[in-house]
């Protein structure tokens, strides 16, 4: 599965079963997102609350139960910013040898999302060991919003298919009447 069509399910997802509530509350909303993303992608998701996470990878997207399933997609979901736990986090994901890297972190404020971003950006761009060929890699920060059904996140793209810099996307993308 590619970045965007990864995004597409998201966004039907986040429609059909808003995300709801704060901190565990909400990780536990974004578990059946990811469940709905995973059942109609026709993935298995390994987390710890299901099969045992994958090289501490907080979502593992899988085709296969075997022993040693290839990660199709791999989701680190942070609900607390802190500089050195989120980039501790982001650092892990960028060492999982998957075609799609997915990292969700929020901050209280709007304002606050994109420096947390750049912040990622940056880490991610001062390491060599992170390209790996034909993968694509998600940012989406998130904060605190009112309107569930039309969550919005902030969303930067990196796909060496596109060249070498991270790409803003708008995230949700229209939808079709």
């Amino acid at each position: 599965m590619d970045a965007n069509k990864f995004l597409t399910l998201l966004q039907k997802a986040t429609f059909d079963c808003p995300p709801t509530g704060l901190g565990a509350t909400w990780t536990t909303s974004m578990d059946r997102i990811f469940d709905h993303i995973a059942k109609a992608a026709k993935m298995r998701i390994r987390s710890r609350r299901i099969g045992g996470e994958i090289g501490r990878i907080d979502y593992a997207f899988v085709k296969s139960e075997s022993s040693h399933p290839r990660i199709e997609i791999a989701v680190e979901h942070e609900n607390y910013w802190s500089s050195k736990e989120s980039l501790r986090d982001f650092h892990k994901l960028c060492t999982v040898l998957s075609p799609l890297r997915v990292m969700f972190c929020y901050r209280s404020r709007e304002s606050q999302v994109q420096s947390s971003i750049q912040d990622l950006i940056n880490h991610y761009e001062a390491e060599t060991h992170h390209e790996i060929p034909n993968s694509q890699f998600l940012i989406l920060g998130g904060w605190r919003q009112d309107d569930l059904p039309n969550f919005r996140w902030h969303v930067h793209l990196k796909d060496p298919q596109r060249g070498e810099n991270w790409d803003s996307i708008p995230y949700p993308p229209r939808r079709n009447s």
